[in-house]
């Protein structure tokens, strides 16, 4: 077995995260980072950019939030489904949903909702064969409704959903972060492979897009929050058997790791003041054990934390400097005064250096620029001599929008 040290692997990581460098530009930019993610998670927190717009920017620099709209209104190359999450998919991986879309169809809360309101599903299609894409907010909801599951949602909502999870309906595109409906085949490209996979080649993809984007991984790694398990083995064992991927062993760290073959022959560029501020719903952090254990870096994220209990901040974003994480940012853009609220930023003591912290101040005025600031202010900073540093390296590199 093939033993690599801890410093080669971070490096690949970062690279198969698409973080070394920036991925493109504009929309094909944004189109190739999907492709070789395999999904973007869709998030409603705005204390800051909305998550799927902030990890794109995280490997296009250039994005703008019209590159996902056109991407799936008017070209449509991604499409809305469930990755781990909601989450933005690409379009040329449509037909890998479409088992994930059979078994949400055996869910009992949907049957529930389809069959309660089976008229109404009737007619919510009707509309919408009639009337093309719609929103939640065209339909009324019924007087006297009693908000139970599912959110407390009207009917129509819950009908909407329904049908989305099970594939009858699709997401046109969103307005004011508002999903559309539409059906099925004004959504889908008629180039679109449609075919099922059978199990064994669903669990190839599967296994295949682990160990593309995360570079190596173990078997926890491969099957986190798959359903069949047994197939997710099989499939890594006939990679191996194929040569197609292999087996690490990882300086420091305990059991076998996995990664497809042209990652560990890959030469290794470094760019260590290479600097990203990443969000917590980013595929590079969305496993905190993961970050754990290989970063070091333990956090987790305390939106859902009562204030008196968090030991960080609302919305703390991981500081990655070349390969390692260095420190947390926790930010607010103020949107009236146009002001990035730094309300705690906190960075290891090798990153708190000049040079490194050049790189890093550059970065968080390309943020502020990004959530539409045009000045950053500086509330709590660790070391404590970081926050007035900070301040004079960024007050002259917000350009204004």
């Amino acid at each position: 077995m093939t033993k690599i040290p801890l410093s080669q692997a971070k490096q690949t990581i970062i690279k198969c995260q698409l973080l070394d460098k920036p991925a493109g530009k504009g929309k094909t930019g944004a189109l190739k980072a999907l492709e070789h993610l395999g999904y973007v998670q869709i998030d409603t927190i705005s204390v800051i950019e909305r998550a799927h717009h902030h990890v794109f920017w995280s490997r296009c620099p250039d994005h703008k939030k019209e590159h996902l709209h056109e991407l799936q209104a008017k070209d449509r190359k991604i499409f809305e489904y469930w990755g781990h999450a909601a989450s933005f998919l690409p379009m040329s991986d449509f037909r890998y949903s479409i088992p994930v879309m059979e078994v949400h169809r055996q869910r009992d809360d949907v049957k529930t909702v389809l069959d309660t309101y089976k008229e109404l599903s009737v007619q919510v299609l009707d509309r919408i064969r009639r009337e093309g894409a719609l929103s939640s907010s065209d339909f009324e909801t019924p007087e006297n409704f009693e908000r139970g599951p599912w959110w407390g949602w009207k009917p129509a909502k819950q009908v909407l959903e329904a049908l989305f999870w099970i594939g009858e309906l699709m997401v046109s595109h969103r307005k004011n972060f508002q999903r559309y409906y539409d059906l099925p085949e004004r959504v889908i490209p008629s180039s679109t492979n449609l075919e099922k996979p059978d199990e064994a080649g669903l669990a190839k993809f599967r296994v295949r897009a682990v160990l593309r984007t995360l570079g190596f991984a173990n078997i926890q790694d491969i099957c986190w929050m798959r359903r069949n398990k047994v197939a997710m083995k099989k499939a890594l064992q006939e990679m191996i058997e194929e040569g197609d991927a292999v087996e690490v062993e990882i300086e420091g760290l305990d059991g076998t790791y996995y990664c497809l073959a042209n990652n560990l022959s890959a030469d290794e560029e470094k760019n260590d003041l290479n600097c990203n501020i990443l969000s917590p719903f980013d595929n590079a952090t969305i496993r905190r054990d993961r970050l754990g254990k290989i970063f070091g870096l333990e956090y987790s994220l305390e939106c859902y934390v009562p204030q008196s209990k968090r030991k960080f901040g609302y919305f703390a974003l991981p500081i990655l400097l070349g390969a390692d994480f260095v420190g947390l940012l926790d930010a607010k853009a103020e949107r009236k005064s146009r002001t990035l609220l730094v309300q705690k930023i906190m960075l290891d003591k090798k990153a708190a250096l000049s040079k490194p912290l050049d790189t890093i101040a550059k970065k968080l005025a390309d943020f502020a620029k990004f959530n539409g600031c045009e000045k950053i202010s500086v509330l709590q900073a660790e070391p404590q001599t970081l926050g007035p540093k900070l301040e004079k390296l960024t007050e002259c590199s917000v350009p204004k929008n």
